[in-house]
C-alpha cells in the first residue's frame, strides 16, 4: 500500500476514534428522566426528516446546477497527479465544512428561545442545510451524488457524525461503506443536463437511519432549551453538529475516492501477473 493511501486510511481511523464535538465541549449528556420526556419529540423528528429527504432532489440539483468546479477523469491521472489533485480538493472540502458550520451556527442562533415546539421545527431546517453542504463536499471529491448508493452512504455519514457518544459514533461508522461511484467527465455532462431526473428516491431504504438520526439530533438540540443541561446557545449546538456531521461526510468522501483510484493500480498489477 502506498504511503499516501496509508495516510488517508490513518486519518479515517483517527476520525472514527475522535469523540463527538458535543462531548469535547461538555454538552449533550441527558439524564434518564429528561431523555424520557423527550421521547415524543424523538419519535416525531424522523418523519420530519423524511419530509426533508423527499425534497432532497431540490437540494442536490441546486448543488449540481451551481457547481463551478472542474470535473476530470480521475482514473487517467498518474499517482503524482492524483495526489496533487486530492490535496487541492481537501482544501476545498475543508472550506465547505467551515462554510457549513458558519451557516448552521447562524441558522441556530435564535432557536433556543422557542422551547420544544420551535426545536421540532428547527431540526428539519438544519437538516436541509446539512444535506446541501454534504453534497457539496461529496461532489468536491467527484462522488456521483446522483447515485442512490452514495446518497445512502452520505446519510450514514451524517448519522455517524450526529452521534452523541463515542461508542455510538464507532458503531455507526462501521456501517459506512466506501464507494467506487466516481464521476467522469461524461457522466457529469449527463447529470448536468437533467439533474433532478437522475436523482434517487431514498425514503424507504433509509428510514432506520432517519430514526437514529432523529433521536441523536433531539438529544443534541435539547441542550439549548433545558437549563439543567447547560442551556448552550442554538448557534453553538448547530455549529457543533455541523462540524461533526460534515467532517464525517468529508472523511467518507476522501476515503472513497482514494480507494476507488488505487483499486485501478491493484487491478492492473493483478493483470500483469496473470
Amino acid at each position: 500500500m502506498s504511503e499516501f493511501r496509508e495516510n488517508i486510511n490513518h486519518d479515517y481511523e483517527a476520525w472514527i476514534q475522535t469523540p463527538p464535538n458535543i462531548i469535547q465541549r461538555g454538552l449533550g449528556i441527558l439524564s434518564g428522566p429528561i431523555e424520557y420526556l423527550l421521547q415524543p419529540i424523538m419519535k416525531s423528528v424522523a418523519p420530519l426528516l423524511e419530509g426533508v429527504l423527499k425534497s432532497s432532489n431540490q437540494y442536490i440539483s441546486e448543488v449540481v446546477k451551481n457547481w463551478s468546479g472542474e470535473v476530470i477523469d480521475i482514473e487517467s491521472l498518474s499517482k503524482e497527479e492524483f495526489e496533487t489533485w486530492f490535496t487541492q480538493k481537501d482544501i476545498a472540502a475543508r472550506d465547505w465544512v467551515s462554510a457549513g458550520v458558519a451557516a448552521l451556527s447562524i441558522e441556530g442562533a435564535g432557536t433556543g428561545l422557542g422551547g420544544l415546539a420551535l426545536l421540532a421545527a428547527d431540526i428539519p431546517a438544519s437538516f436541509g442545510l446539512i444535506i446541501g453542504f454534504s453534497n457539496k463536499i461529496a461532489l468536491t471529491y467527484q462522488l456521483d451524488i446522483s447515485n442512490e448508493e452514495i446518497q445512502i452512504e452520505i446519510l450514514k455519514a451524517i448519522s455517524a457524525g450526529s452521534e452523541t457518544s463515542l461508542k455510538g459514533k464507532v458503531e455507526s461508522a462501521v456501517n459506512l461503506k466506501t464507494t467506487a461511484s466516481i464521476l467522469s467527465r461524461q457522466s457529469w455532462t449527463a447529470m448536468r443536463k437533467s439533474p433532478e431526473q437522475s436523482l434517487p428516491k431514498l425514503i424507504i431504504a433509509v428510514r432506520s437511519i432517519l430514526k437514529n438520526l432523529g433521536i441523536n439530533l433531539t438529544k443534541r438540540k435539547a441542550t439549548q432549551i433545558i437549563p439543567v443541561i447547560g442551556a448552550a446557545t442554538g448557534a453553538v449546538i448547530n455549529g457543533s453538529w455541523a462540524s461533526d456531521s460534515l467532517e464525517a461526510v468529508r472523511q467518507f468522501a476522501r476515503k472513497s475516492v482514494t480507494e476507488s483510484y488505487y483499486s485501478k493500480w491493484i487491478d492492473e498489477s493483478n493483470d500483469q501477473h496473470i
